[in-house]
């Protein structure tokens, strides 16, 4: 016997560390009990006496199956066919490790032919106490394994439970195995285009080593309609009890869609196979009636055609957008969402992926949503202070437009604010804005001595209290003198602008501010409060 081992805490594992769209899961079955047919018609496939046999064969036409158009079939004597390549020894066709896209009525260890127990005399060409004759004909040939008869003896006729050959034999034996070459494997087709059967016939198969048994069997392919049938004849199980597979396998473990019978069931009344190695009960108490039909259908739909709605397609960083989809019953997101209607708010330009499917059938799409970088707004200003009725200019950068507060719309303004004034500038880059602000501070810059106050300097506050603020070219000599004449404070300017004065340790009282440089001389009164 050739052994089957099946470990089916393995396959379980296989099974459930996998997920995918399984298409052969999604085919509709049905049965019904009709015709056989006629048996027997078509033409042989393989040699006479096939034993883990393959024959690949041609198509009368395309059959789609799994959604994979097919032009050849691979044909194995145990029961089963396949779009792939197979060795011939994968016995459970559908729960094996190797197999891909199989489809099998009656998958076993099977041989073909009739296998009986007999007796035969030399010198007689009757051979006694047959243990069965079911399934043998007028014409069958005995496999003359042991070279008994000679070569290989016809059948001619039968005598009771006696079976009468052509030859008689040379040897004698009791209890013998007596093996006829009475099966065959016949592919045929039916009907016309676009609506052709095409059928192979399994005829007088057994399993392997069993006796006194006969199982006719065949599978259909539907054109168009890619119907599969298993369609079952003559069934006269030998003494031995066994399970075999029953149904469709896809691309993997995950993808099956199988039949489970057992010592409660028939199989007229087979459920749906919870594991893909759940098997059909066979033995001589629970085997197919003739005419039982199983049917697997396709799932029909069509493949979704998406429509897709972007009203921004693209948007500023930092805004939302709406992405709208329809054409599918259902959709999966990459983002993990299942709705039709996604409002995303990236950081940057970004490409969703949507999986629309329309039953079983799917089909997929990128859609980009464009991101444009708001502006970075820089703002600079030739002075931070200016005395009220001198100028400032204020430069805006980073944008491609500005539109300032006080309407004007250059890079580059210039401003005469008699207060201390925000002037804010808001840019933009392809319909994106970003917007700033500065401060421009205006003083009066009143001294005591206003008359004696040059354009270019600035002194400011007055009166002051800790620090007392000028404004003078680098290199002017700052001092401070009380009303007595003495110097208290002598500083002078490192560089243009602001020079900060610290006066928290002088008395309250006036003093005299001078600035002395390269264009003159300035001296103004000033109060520390």
């Amino acid at each position: 016997m050739k052994s089957k081992l099946i470990i089916l805490l393995v396959i379980a594992a296989v099974i459930s560390g996998q997920h995918l769209n399984a298409q052969v899961s999604s085919y509709s079955f049905s049965q019904n009990f009709g015709g056989y047919g006629i048996s027997g018609q078509g033409n042989k496939i393989g040699s006479s006496n096939q034993d883990d046999e393959v024959n690949q064969l041609a198509l009368p036409f395309t059959f789609t199956y799994n959604n994979t158009p097919y032009n050849s079939v691979y044909v194995c004597s145990n029961g089963y066919i396949s779009f792939n390549p197979l060795n011939g020894f994968e016995y459970s066709a559908l729960s094996d490790f190797q197999t891909t896209e199989v489809i099998a009525a009656f998958a076993q260890d099977l041989v073909m032919g009739t296998a009986i127990k007999a007796d035969f005399t030399a010198g007689s060409n009757i051979i006694t106490n047959c243990s069965s004759t079911l399934g043998i004909s007028v014409g069958d040939t005995i496999f003359d394994i042991n070279f008994d008869f000679g070569g290989n003896p016809v059948v001619t006729g039968f005598s009771g439970n006696d079976i009468v050959v052509n030859t008689a034999a040379l040897n004698s034996a009791v209890n013998t195995d007596v093996f006829f070459s009475n099966g065959s494997i016949r592919e045929s087709v039916s009907g016309t285009a676009p609506n052709r059967v095409f059928e192979l016939e399994y005829k007088n198969f057994t399993r392997f080593f069993v006796y006194d048994e006969v199982m006719n069997f065949k599978i259909r392919l539907y054109e168009t309609s890619n119907r599969i049938e298993y369609v079952y004849g003559f069934f006269s199980p030998g003494i031995s009890t066994t399970g075999s597979e029953v149904g469709l396998k896809g691309a993997s473990l995950a993808d099956f869609n199988s039949r489970e019978i057992t010592s409660l069931t028939t199989w007229s009344t087979s459920s749906p196979a919870g594991l893909i190695t759940d098997p059909c009960l066979y033995s001589p108490q629970n085997f197919p009636a003739a005419g039982l039909t199983f049917i697997w259908s396709p799932s029909v739909c069509v493949t979704p055609s998406i429509q897709v709605s972007q009203p921004s397609p693209a948007v500023c960083s930092g805004q939302s957008a709406t992405i709208t989809v329809s054409g599918a019953e259902t959709y999966s997101w990459s983002t993990g969402s299942t709705a039709s209607v996604q409002v995303v708010t990236p950081s940057a330009t970004s490409t969703f992926t949507l999986f629309a499917f329309n039953g079983a059938c799917s089909s997929s799409l990128a859609v980009t949503q464009s991101v444009v970088a708001n502006p970075t707004i820089t703002l600079v200003q030739s002075k931070s202070h200016i005395c009220r009725g001198n100028t400032a200019t204020l430069t805006a950068s980073g944008a491609g437009s500005y539109t300032w507060s006080n309407g004007a719309t250059t890079s580059v303004i210039v401003v005469s604010p008699t207060l201390t004034t925000t002037y804010s500038v808001s840019g933009a880059n392809e319909g994106c804005q970003a917007s700033k602000a500065i401060v421009q501070n205006v003083s009066s810059c009143t001294g005591l001595d206003e008359s004696t106050i040059k354009s270019a300097t600035m002194v400011y506050p007055n009166p002051f209290s800790d620090v007392l603020t000028v404004n003078c070219e680098a290199g002017n000599r700052i001092t401070l003198t009380d009303a007595l004449g003495n110097l208290v404070l002598l500083q002078e300017a490192e560089t243009d602008g602001q020079q900060r004065l610290s006066t928290a340790e002088l008395r309250a009282g006036m003093y005299i501010l001078s600035v002395t440089g390269h264009s003159g001389s300035y001296s103004s009164k000033v109060v520390k409060r």
